[in-house]
């Protein structure tokens, strides 16, 4: 982030590093800079006591003078001695009374921040708190994109899915309506027979009427083969299906 060097340059301090409050109580480092004196430090974890103080979420600005005359230091403070910081100040950024992140200006000397350097500083800390806004803002757009175009694709692949399903169900319906017309037919016509055979001559009826019987119940039998196939077919995809070898043979000749 060039901002942290071109703080640097503007206030006299030997490391910046801005600081961003990521959510969830979490810390994100977004820069640091230094000029050697100090060194860039493992992270920004020894911030987070700053953060439980509430003066700072207030807008407050912290800072320390001169460290190496504190008669006790904080664990923070004892860290930056030990990196070379001698005084700092610390700016809250801020976005709608949000506190967003900071901006730390640390130095390798005492007293090194006069009132102008902190106005300097809380003016930075503005267009720093903006910039991060408009960051948050961006991502979160790309977010939202990259979730629509998921959901668009989603929603494409069900269009697709369900356009194929229909058709197979068309298919399906077309043959079931094929395969269900052939025994029917069969069992009207022999039951139309069968009725012609009890108008005429008795004997020639009781002569036919068993083997018009026979295949009376044969369609039926096949009807209802039919069905417990559609009845089958309907659970298949709501249940593990068991797999077993078939008599292709027969079964092409009994078609």
């Amino acid at each position: 982030m060039a901002a942290a060097g071109r703080v640097r340059h503007v206030v006299p301090c030997q490391r910046v590093v801005i600081a961003e409050v990521a959510g969830e109580g979490r810390i994100k480092k977004l820069a640091a800079e230094s000029t050697g004196e100090i060194a860039l430090g493992a992270g920004v974890d020894v911030y987070r006591e700053l953060f439980a103080d509430r003066s700072l979420h207030q807008g407050r600005v912290k800072g320390c003078e001169d460290l190496g005359a504190l008669s006790q230091r904080s664990p923070m403070q004892q860290t930056l001695y030990e990196e070379g910081v001698r005084s700092y100040v610390v700016i809250p950024l801020f976005i709608q009374d949000e506190l967003i992140g900071t901006l730390h200006l640390e130095a390798a000397f005492p007293r090194a921040f006069a009132a102008e350097h902190v106005d300097v500083g809380t003016e930075i800390a503005v267009l720093l708190a903006v910039g991060i806004r408009q960051a948050r803002l961006y991502e979160r757009a790309q977010r939202e994109i990259a979730e629509r175009e998921r959901a668009q694709a989603a929603l494409h692949q069900r269009t697709v899915e369900l356009e194929a399903q229909n058709a197979e169900l068309d298919a399906f319906a077309h043959t079931v309506a094929h395969d269900m017309k052939n025994p029917l037919s069969s069992i009207r016509g022999y039951a139309d027979l069968l009725v012609d055979l009890t108008e005429g001559d008795s004997s020639v009826a009781q002569e036919h009427s068993e083997f018009i019987a026979q295949q009376i119940m044969e369609g039926a039998e096949i009807m209802d083969r039919i069905i417990e196939g559609l009845m089958l077919l309907a659970g298949v995809r709501k249940q593990e299906v068991a797999f077993e070898l078939l008599d292709m043979g027969r079964i092409t000749s009994k078609v």
